[in-house]
Formats: structure tokens, C-alpha cells, sequence
């Protein structure tokens, strides 16, 4: 059993998937100012689009990123803190 607290793991996941989160905008912003963008209607028209692309197309990507990091995140917890690049 695992002696960091329920707590502190949703706190670590939640750190992990934050960092997702900014990589996943970063990706975005990249396409949608692929070219030029001249009203503000055509840039929410690029980001839904965006957001379209990453659930049809990305999405198995996504998943397997959130369980590799939630995955490191146990097996940190699970050696306190110590290396553990070895147990994958």
C-alpha cells in the first residue's frame, strides 16, 4: 500500500494532466494560426475546428499520454520519490 494520501495523488494527476492541457493548446494554437486570421468569428470558427480534429483524429493519442503520465506518477509514488525509469 502506497503511504501518500488519496489527496496527494489526485493533486500529482491533476499537475500531470495540467501539463497536458498546456501542450494540447499549444497544438492548437498552432493550427489555427496556421495562416492569418482577420475577424474574431473566423478564429472560434478555427478553434472548434481544432477542437474537432483532436476528438476525431488524436484522441487514442491523448489517451495513451494521460495513462503514461498518470502511469508515472503511480510508479513515483510507488518508490518514493526515487528513480524509477527501470520498471517500464
Amino acid at each position: 500500500m502506497c503511504p501518500i494520501s488519496v489527496g496527494v495523488k489526485i493533486q500529482l494527476f491533476e499537475v500531470a494532466a495540467y501539463r497536458l492541457d498546456f501542450c494540447l493548446w499549444g497544438w492548437m494554437k498552432s493550427e489555427f494560426y496556421k495562416e492569418k486570421v482577420n475577424t474574431r468569428d473566423e478564429l472560434v470558427a478555427r478553434i472548434m475546428n481544432s477542437a474537432v480534429l483532436i476528438r476525431q483524429e488524436v484522441q487514442n493519442d491523448l489517451g495513451t499520454a494521460t495513462r503514461t503520465i498518470a502511469n508515472r506518477v503511480e510508479k513515483c509514488i510507488e518508490v518514493h520519490d526515487g528513480i524509477f525509469e527501470h520498471l517500464f
